[in-house]
């Protein structure tokens, strides 16, 4: 993700890849396509930066406990930044599926921060 080679990523995805967001189940989705055109609509939100990071991470099988943080810097230069839990379950070295906990950062004024995944 940081390197924003949305092609390079979607590689890493099964083409019937299933995206759940138990919080907000109108975002989930199914297909790598829709990776792609999530990914890029992120890379060209954030044009002045982004990064993303695993903070810690527990394999069970063949599911991978992930915690998140992602930043990224508008052109306007506001910095928006996701933080928590994707669980994702892997085929044959790609996801298959995962289960979506992130959300972004409150802040001082939660209500100016956009959500950085919409």
């Amino acid at each position: 993700m940081s390197e924003r080679d949305v092609e390079k990523l979607v590689l890493n995805y099964l083409d019937d890849f299933e995206c759940v967001v138990p919080v907000h189940p109108e975002r989930s989705f199914r297909g790598a396509d829709r990776v792609r055109a999530n990914y890029t609509m992120i890379f060209a939100r954030y044009s002045n930066g982004f990064d993303a990071r695993v903070v810690d991470s527990v394999v069970d099988g063949d599911r991978v406990w992930t915690e998140w943080e992602m930043i990224g810097t508008r052109a306007d230069g506001v910095v928006e930044t996701i933080r928590g839990t994707v669980i994702i379950r892997v085929e044959n070295g790609r996801a298959a599926a995962v289960r979506f906990y992130l959300d972004p950062v409150d802040t001082p004024d939660a209500s100016a921060q956009p959500n950085i995944l919409d």
